[in-house]
């Protein structure tokens, strides 16, 4: 249902319209999470909490949506590498204590390293190093 110019609901029985509730932009964009762009040409929408690795589990009692098996021949990418949680502005990652490390890269190109078990906040147009892969992360 179209908001009419002044926000309020158009075609909705005024008992129904206390009950409706528009969405902001910023809501609308948590929804649909974070799309990473990687480097071999995979693409993968997030919308909510991930790991990311050659052969990534969660550990016991912890609760994550997706599990992203990442294919890496140079063996770089840990088993269990990153966790992944998508926000409004992009998407909070953190190092499980992989072998290889990982970084953020700002658009302003100063790469800084991930300490192992921190989260750290990755932007929309930023960029996220693992071991020797990479993503783009831009809105879903």
């Amino acid at each position: 249902m179209a908001p009419a110019a002044g926000g309020e609901p158009v075609g909705v029985d005024e008992d129904e319209a206390e009950y409706t509730q528009l969405r902001s932009a910023a809501v609308a964009q948590a929804v649909h999470g974070a799309r990473l762009r990687f480097d071999d040409g995979q693409i993968m929408v997030l919308e909510s909490t991930a790991l990311i690795g050659r052969n990534p589990a969660a550990q016991d009692g912890e609760d994550v949506a997706e599990l992203f098996n990442y294919a890496d021949m140079g063996r770089s990418v840990s088993k269990t590498h990153l966790h992944l949680a998508a926000d409004s502005s992009g998407l909070w990652v953190t190092d499980r204590n992989s072998t290889n490390g990982s970084g953020i890269t700002g658009t302003d190109g100063i790469r800084k390293p991930l300490a192992a078990g921190q989260s750290q906040h990755a932007e929309y147009g930023e960029t996220v190093y693992f071991g020797d892969r990479y993503f783009v992360v831009s809105p879903a």
